[in-house]
């Protein structure tokens, strides 16, 4: 039942299409707001504009086994590469090639990378057989694990030295090398000299990427443990990075110690320090809430590489999620991603089904109720067919998600009339409150959101009822 005429839902429109621009009011997709993307404003906290695209590195086939409590077959993650892949994902991180759990026991250490390799080579190798064009990088710490890069069909390795020499004693895969010989009894400092003066940090790292060059690869440099680090030592390394063509540094964020501005900020200091260098944002963490907001500051800041996992799944809070990502930056900020917006939420109900690890139910973008409303003021303009002009900036079906009306405390007869529609029932209108109140009180004594045979069931009590007092 319209209640205002065509030509004033055609004014109410109007209104709205002259505040926004062609990339900000899309007819049938979204409308936001044009400041998102107004120079002026952008200006005032980094460059006046964004990217015109980022690439999105997933990073879910490396990550997600240290989620608490997951771990994949080859089938399972073989099944995971597909949708992917499928998605429109170009670059791909594979796992570790040396898990640092295993490998304690003494000869142990080669056994394990010779399994740990033949496993990472045939991911690689499926991975490639899907779409040749997809980049796939692999972590490695030492030359032993650069020549098994070297060996496999990857065309990038990363290394993860940390950027303060002092941190060799007690992180990394030196840090580990420590703790193994510690374990089996030995004097360590007898067989093992960690670098632990800048320059020799430097040097080792050095020696590490032109062997990696030699062997045919890309090499990218992580940069773990960075909050631990000075602003000197890190300009130091960037320098030297690019002395041996390491052709991207990221930025360490496993400790989620990093706030938005500084991670921005730490962007710009890589394309001071190292220009041409790409910057790759690694894995903003979020245990503090805030992966998004860094993921989306280090863009703006002219950042060209995000890693991201399907719903953000990673060790402690998890990281920067990929469907929120792509979904921020192509609908807000008009960064293209290259990633299929439709499959971002299939993408989210595969990777909850394989790892039984669920999702709220008021996810951004791909969760369940994302997209469901309660009240008239956010169903409104559906109703009125004005178009998603409101509450709803964005059609969620181009997230391959969709909106819906539920019965919630604040609903009220036009909700109800509308959820009544939706189940083919014909009620007369005077009758709408009465089923409404019904409703509400059987909301209040069941604890959930009531099905189509509740609310059925509750019209022909309402109805019943009425036929009788008449």
């Amino acid at each position: 039942m319209d209640y205002i005429t065509r030509e004033e839902k055609e004014w109410v429109k109007g209104e709205i299409a002259k505040l926004r621009t062609p990339e900000t009011l899309v007819e049938g997709k979204w409308n936001v707001s044009p400041l998102n993307r107004d120079p002026e404003v952008l200006g005032k906290f980094g460059p006046a504009h964004y990217p015109p695209s980022v690439m999105i590195r997933d990073d879910t086939l490396r990550t997600i086994e240290q989620t608490p409590g997951i771990c994949l077959s080859a089938a399972e993650r073989r099944r995971l590469a597909v949708a992917l892949v499928e998605a429109g994902v170009k670059q791909l991180h594979t796992a570790l090639l040396y898990q640092p759990t295993q490998g304690l026991q003494r000869g142990s250490a080669k056994d394990l990378l010779t399994r740990t390799c033949d496993a990472a080579n045939k991911e690689v190798e499926f991975i490639k057989s899907l779409d040749s064009s997809v980049e796939v990088i692999v972590g490695a710490n030492n030359e032993e694990e650069i020549d098994a890069v070297a060996d496999s069909a990857a065309e990038i390795v990363q290394l993860f030295p940390p950027v303060n020499p002092a941190l060799n004693l007690v992180y990394g895969w030196i840090g580990r090398q420590i703790q193994r010989a510690a374990w089996r009894g030995e004097d360590w400092r007898k067989t093992i000299k960690p670098p632990l003066t800048v320059e020799e940090n430097i040097s080792w790292i050095q020696g590490l990427a032109s062997h990696a060059r030699k062997r045919g690869l890309r090499v990218a440099l992580a940069t773990p443990q960075l909050y631990n680090s000075s602003l000197e030592q890190f300009k130091r390394l960037c320098e030297a990075a690019a002395e041996v063509g390491i052709e991207e540094i990221g930025l360490g964020d496993g400790a989620s110690a990093f706030g938005y501005e500084a991670y921005a900020y730490l962007v710009s200091c890589v394309k001071e320090w190292a220009p041409g260098m790409r910057v790759c944002l690694s894995r903003p963490f979020n245990a503090f809430g805030l992966a998004m907001a860094k993921a989306i500051a280090g863009v703006h800041a002219g950042a060209d590489v995000l890693e991201c996992s399907v719903n953000g799944l990673c060790t402690g809070a998890g990281q920067v999620d990929l469907p929120e990502a792509v979904a921020t930056l192509e609908v807000l900020y008009g960064v293209k991603t290259g990633i299929k917006m439709e499959m971002l939420t299939p993408l989210k109900r595969l990777v909850e089904d394989m790892t039984r690890v669920p999702m709220a139910q008021s996810k951004p973008v791909t969760g369940e109720y994302a997209w469901t409303y309660t009240e008239e003021a956010n169903t409104e303009e559906d109703d009125l067919g004005l178009g998603f002009l409101l509450h709803k900036c964005v059609d969620p079906a181009i997230f391959g998600n969709s909106w819906k009306v539920e019965l919630g405390r604040y609903s009220g007869t036009w909700t109800m009339m509308r959820k009544l529609r939706e189940l083919g029932l014909s009620v007369d209108q005077k009758l709408v409150p009465v089923i409404l109140d019904e409703a509400k009180q059987e909301m209040e004594l069941r604890k959930r959101l009531l099905t189509a045979n509740d609310l059925k069931e509750i019209v022909s009590r309402v109805q019943a009822k009425s036929r009788e007092a008449s």
